[in-house]
C-alpha cells in the first residue's frame, strides 16, 4: 500500500501530513482541519509547478481542486512523491450529504403474488385454451 506525503503551508507554518492509498481527499481535509483548527470547509490548493498526469487516473493540476473530487481515494489521482499544498476557507458552504432511501422491495413482491393468485387457470382447459382449427 503506498504512503501519500503532503507538505501544508498557511500563514508561514507548515505540516506534513501523511496519508495512505485508501484514504479520501475528504480524509485528507479533515486532517488538514484538525491541524489547523478550522471549523468551516476549505478548499485545497495545489502548489505544483505543472501538472502531474497519469495514464488512467486524475489529473493533478496546479491551482484549487474541485469539491466534486472529495469522495475518491487518493490512489485515484496521480500523485507522485510529495505535494506541497495550502488550503482556502469557506465559510458559506455545507458539502452534499447523500440521504438516499433503501429501496424496499418485499412491497413489489406482495404485489406480484396477489397478481399471480388472480392469475390462474387450468392449461388443458378448453375455456381458456380453445383449439385454433
Amino acid at each position: 500500500m503506498e504512503n501519500f506525503r503532503f507538505i501544508v503551508f498557511k500563514d508561514n507554518h507548515t505540516k506534513i501530513i501523511e496519508l495512505s492509498s485508501n484514504n479520501r481527499i475528504e480524509d485528507l481535509k479533515e486532517k488538514i482541519k484538525n491541524i489547523f483548527n478550522v471549523d468551516s470547509y476549505i478548499d485545497i490548493d495545489f502548489i505544483i509547478e505543472k501538472p502531474m498526469r497519469v495514464i488512467g487516473k486524475f489529473n493533478v493540476e496546479p491551482g484549487i481542486l474541485p469539491r466534486t473530487f472529495d469522495r475518491y481515494e487518493l490512489d485515484k489521482f496521480g500523485i507522485k512523491g510529495e505535494i506541497n499544498l495550502t488550503f482556502h476557507i469557506v465559510i458559506d458552504y455545507t458539502p452534499f450529504k447523500n440521504t438516499r432511501k433503501v429501496l424496499d422491495l418485499r412491497k413489489y413482491q406482495e404485489k406480484q403474488e396477489i397478481e399471480k393468485e388472480k392469475c390462474l387457470f387450468n392449461i388443458s382447459s378448453e375455456k381458456d385454451f380453445p383449439k385454433l382449427g
